[in-house]
């Protein structure tokens, strides 16, 4: 029996005399609280302590490994993929160069023909027709074209600059020819490197969807260990609230007995009365306090042989089953055997 219990046991008025005195005793009722005594409790705590270490664990060899990998795949096919793609903007750069350069050469070849017609107009015109062939313009033209070239890369060499090669039609037909070739030589390369950036785009692209795989995984094993931690800090604040309620208790008693002292009988009344009533309305208004209540205080019924009412308990009675609670909804007779009564003799 507790200490406060050993002050609660029922005396008549008239039993105990003291110094030649009958003293009066009073009796003043509370509702006793129990510290947080669950026998499941440190199973509970070590099975959710050790969930979290397991679900660390995985987090550590499944998803902080994998992430890596992931990681660094991914890393590389993006530089893969940039160095492929900054080659194949090089080739289309090549291929708008060609066309640029195409469209001087042309200009030149145009301009060139025009010089050309030109010197055809400097030769003196034939006297007679049966004089002159076609084989005679031609030698003269290419003369007078042979002698300005010279005469060009004589003035670039006393002018210090350097002679453009593009003087002549010849040369102009050259440069385009070599020119046109460029799209045939680069269309093998360019349709490799397609290829490659086709390629990496999918081993990329396969990449990410795994990496969404393992993210939804890292998320499900979050959500798991949210639910750990709920379970940790429901049993907790179970606890918690549970002590605060019997050091609250004790701190009742602890002042009841200085009003005892003090023969304050109103005092009494009104603190034994305030505790009940606020007890009662709690009772009746929280399905979860008195749960919570009755499943603290099921172990010391049972432990007196009582049943879930207070009650002696019948032969033909079973124990109380703790794991099998039941709601007393709010049953006020029940609500009497939670109430221990406090004696005071003046």
């Amino acid at each position: 029996m507790s200490e406060e219990a050993k002050e609660v046991q029922n005396i008549n008025a008239n039993e105990k005399e003291e110094d030649g005195e009958m003293k009066k005793v009073h009796q003043f009722y509370f509702v006793k609280f129990w510290p947080y005594k669950d026998p499941e409790y440190d199973s509970k705590f070590e099975w959710a302590r050790k969930l979290c270490q397991e679900l660390d664990q995985e987090k550590a060899d499944v998803i902080d490994d994998k992430m890596e990998e992931i990681r660094t795949c991914k890393e590389y096919l993006y530089s893969e993929l940039q160095n492929q793609r900054f080659r194949s903007a090089a080739l289309e750069c090549a291929l708008e160069w060609k066309t640029m350069v195409l469209d001087f050469l042309h200009a030149a070849l145009d301009k060139s023909l025009a010089n050309e017609g030109q010197l055809l107009t400097e030769i003196p015109a034939p006297q007679s027709n049966s004089f002159f062939s076609s084989s005679y313009l031609r030698r003269e033209l290419n003369s007078a074209i042979e002698e300005r070239k010279e005469k060009a890369m004589a003035d670039a060499a006393s002018n210090g600059r350097i002679w453009y090669p593009l003087s002549s039609k010849e040369d102009i037909e050259e440069q385009i020819r070599l020119i046109n070739t460029i799209p045939e030589e680069l269309r093998p390369e360019r349709c490799e490197l397609m290829e490659e950036i086709a390629c990496l785009e999918d081993e990329v692209k396969a990449v990410e969807e795994n990496e969404n795989v393992l993210m939804e995984q890292f998320r499900g094993l979050i959500r798991r260990k949210e639910e750990v931690y709920k379970c940790i800090l429901s049993l907790t604040n179970e606890r918690d609230e549970a002590d605060a309620k019997y050091y609250e208790y004790l701190s009742l008693l602890s002042n009841a007995r200085e009003l005892a002292k003090r023969k304050n009988v109103a005092a009494l009344e009104e603190l034994s009365s305030k505790q009940v009533d606020e007890f009662i309305s709690r009772w009746n208004d929280s399905s979860a306090f008195r749960m919570s209540y009755e499943k603290a205080i099921l172990p010391s019924l049972d432990r007196r042989q009582l049943s879930r009412d207070g009650r002696i308990r019948n032969d033909d009675e079973e124990p109380i089953i703790l794991k099998d609670l039941l709601d007393l909804n709010g049953d006020i007779d029940a609500i009497k055997s939670f109430v221990v009564p406090f004696i005071a003799r003046f």
